[in-house]
């Protein structure tokens, strides 16, 4: 049961604005919880991530919680737009440590329905007309763009003077390309892949020919994206070429052999994945700060925003997805794709190249 909803200021120096987040406290014996929403767009400074602790302390001190209380960090529209939930704790020196929780999870836990969650806290009228008018107060030019770093512009430039424009990919693929000929144009221009798969957007590294080795396996993905903000997301890509049709012909439609080769491989990395995800976790933030460091790693592309804001402390959110062949029937290739990306644990996604080419935004 939600016993209140507020928002909630955070003044920690004079050097920067205060945060604003807001608060939840719901109670569900014999527990109380507290669920701290970022703002997102309408922050007015850092993630709430970068401060939890004080906020959490805050709170305490002022009387509005429970030292006791159960501290979750919440973020909408992230995981496929079901919101991202992290349950908190801290150590003897008070260093956070978070564990994360699905919507259904958070559903249970406060005795609550997914509605209370899902939707997003700014089309709320009262904390709209509230954060609008706090940040007014803060500086009437808040709200103008802000303006990128040099840094930011010259990586942006550099990327959009490299990007082959969407026609020309059309142009490409029509031509039914093999799967090296594919390889080859995105490694000549790794944003196709950034562009395609980074949340928030610009915000990615792109790795060509990634390795997998731990122990006794050795394999490689094709590509990989890091993306996403608080908690890294790590995008699996494997590529087959133009020169086939997705799905095979006839009254038993399935995927085509490759397409079924290029899950399976998929698969075999997924499996390793899993079975060491302490290990890799770690791996993949290693490997994330070297690139952000300006190595050449893997064919490292970083996006025109830099270093990703996440937490190396948090999990890791995998995604799967296969890219291969051409359409012929778009209708009977969602219902398919839909059956199999729904009727597999872990879930692996499947595009021809066609679709993939309608979603991608570039000019």
């Amino acid at each position: 049961m939600k016993i209140s909803d507020y928002l909630h200021t955070l003044h920690r120096d004079r050097k920067s604005y205060p945060d604003i987040f807001r608060v939840r406290i719901f109670a569900n014996y014999p527990h109380s919880y507290c669920v701290l929403t970022d703002l997102n767009d309408m922050r007015t400074g850092n993630s709430i991530t970068q401060y939890i602790e004080f906020a959490y302390q805050d709170l305490v001190l002022k009387g509005l919680i429970l030292p006791e209380c159960i501290l979750i960090e919440h973020y909408v529209g992230e995981t496929r737009e079901r919101g991202s939930f992290s349950q908190v704790a801290f150590d003897s020196n008070f260093k956070p440590s978070w564990t994360g929780k699905s919507l259904e999870q958070m559903c249970h836990l406060v005795d609550s329905g997914e509605d209370e969650f899902l939707i997003e806290s700014l089309e709320i009228p009262w904390i709209y007309k509230e954060v609008s008018k706090f940040r007014h107060q803060l500086s009437p030019f808040l709200d103008l763009p802000f303006e990128d770093s040099h840094d930011v512009i010259v990586r942006r430039n550099t990327i959009n003077k490299n990007k082959i424009p969407k026609e020309e990919l059309f142009t490409f693929i029509k031509s039914n390309p093999t799967e090296s000929e594919i390889h080859k144009l995105l490694n000549s221009d790794l944003s196709i892949l950034g562009d395609y798969f980074s949340s928030p957007n610009e915000s990615y590294i792109v790795f060509s020919e990634f390795p997998l080795k731990y122990k006794n396996y050795n394999g490689f993905v094709d590509f990989v994206v890091f993306t996403s903000s608080s908690r890294m997301e790590v995008i699996l890509i494997e590529i087959k070429g133009a020169n086939y049709n997705l799905i095979t012909q006839g009254n038993y439609a399935n995927f085509s052999s490759k397409t079924n080769e290029a899950v399976q491989q998929l698969r075999s990395r997924t499996f390793c994945l899993h079975e060491n995800y302490s290990y890799f976790r770690k791996h993949f933030h290693k490997i994330r700060t070297k690139a952000e460091a300006g190595k050449d790693i893997y064919h490292a592309l970083v996006g025109p925003l830099g270093k990703l804001q996440v937490d190396p402390k948090k999990d890791v959110i995998i995604q799967r997805i296969c890219i291969g062949g051409r359409s012929i029937d778009d209708i009977k290739e969602s219902r398919l794709r839909h059956e199999y990306e729904h009727g597999q644990s872990p879930p692996i996604r499947i595009e021809s190249w066609d679709s993939f080419l309608k979603k991608l935004d570039r000019k």
